[in-house]
């Protein structure tokens, strides 16, 4: 069931990233990308099935949702100096 989500979501991630990429970038999403959101998904998901139906510890929920935002920051640094050096 699992793997469902995971798909489910990378698909869903790749039509939410695709959309603002070749609008405002005129560059298409990275296989990163998509994947950095998904992960995002996936915790944000995560976090409220712990909190709302298990009623349990969120740490995992949260340090899923964090290292997605580290990634997301570091991948934009990266396409931001990207830009700058064309």
């Amino acid at each position: 069931m699992f793997i469902y989500w995971v798909i489910g979501l990378g698909i869903i991630s790749a039509l939410i990233l695709n959309w603002p990429f070749k609008k405002f970038l005129s560059i298409k999403p990275t296989f990163t990308d998509i994947m950095i959101l998904t992960l995002f998904l996936l915790g944000v998901g995560y976090l409220f099935e712990v909190l709302f139906k298990y009623n349990s510890d969120p740490f995992v929920a949260v340090m899923t949702i964090i290292t997605s935002i580290i990634l997301a920051f570091r991948r934009y640094m990266e396409i931001k100096k990207t830009f700058k050096q064309s």
